[in-house]
């Protein structure tokens, strides 16, 4: 069987890159709404204050702003 070879564009193979930060964005998206939803059942879970419970939301909603001024 011979093989046949395809030559792609030069910035093709950074295509998967692309899909996985935006599969990454998305998923992070995902997680700031979870997180406040799911808010007292982490802090009754871990023995978290609510100050505690404010820094990681706060660092999600962060993390979630930067994702989106990069996207």
């Amino acid at each position: 069987m011979s093989e046949i070879a395809i030559h792609h564009p030069p910035g093709y193979r950074a295509g998967g890159l692309n899909w996985a930060f935006i599969g990454l964005l998305y998923t992070s998206s995902t997680c700031v709404v979870t997180i406040s939803i799911a808010n007292t059942a982490i802090s009754n879970e871990y023995h978290f204050s609510k100050a505690d419970m404010g820094a990681i939301i706060t660092t999600a909603l962060l993390a979630y702003a930067c994702g989106q001024i990069l996207e």
